[in-house]
């Protein structure tokens, strides 16, 4: 996975990308953080930068926003840790980007730290689909007098706690 870059990916043989990919998504599919910061799946680790390229998105696109909606806080901070960033780069389908705005909200609101820091860092990279739907569905936990961050379009996102203050 260092050697190639993503524009190489659908260059390689068709078997040898499948058999790879399949490697990575079950990775991915067992992945969680633990506490005391120990990860499984970190193989699928190395699948973000790819994702979007693979021939088996569409599996991986309905296994990630599965496992966003339904597991547990370990698997969510897995899965923000390592793909918050590439999310709407290979979550397409309108239904699953649905899902997965709704499974943010829900950690958001669950105070699930992981989930939050990392979508406080990469919201503003995200589509202005992806921002307006995010900030609709969070509109209850921002405070436009304090927020985290305003997004391109001027929309307070999140609230700025007194932890979240680096220093």
């Amino acid at each position: 996975m260092q050697l190639l870059t993503p524009t190489l990916w659908p260059r390689l043989g068709e078997v040898s990308r499948l058999r790879i990919e399949t490697k990575l998504i079950k990775s991915i599919e067992g992945g969680t953080i633990q506490s005391g910061g120990k990860i499984t799946g970190a193989l699928g680790t190395w699948a973000g930068n790819y994702l979007k390229s693979f021939t088996l998105r569409p599996q991986a696109e309905t296994m990630v926003v599965g496992r966003m909606l339904w597991s547990n806080t370990s698997a969510r901070d897995y899965l923000s840790e390592y793909f918050m960033w590439c999310l709407p780069e290979f979550v397409l389908d309108e239904t699953n980007i649905q899902h997965c705005i709704e499974a943010i909200a829900i950690a958001v609101r669950a105070d699930e730290q992981v989930t939050k820091r990392k979508l406080i860092s990469h919201v503003s990279s995200f589509p202005d689909i992806w921002q307006e739907k995010l900030a609709e569905a969070l509109e209850d936990c921002t405070d436009p007098i304090n927020p985290a961050l305003k997004l391109r379009d001027g929309t307070p996102f999140l609230t700025l706690e007194d932890d979240d203050i680096p220093f």
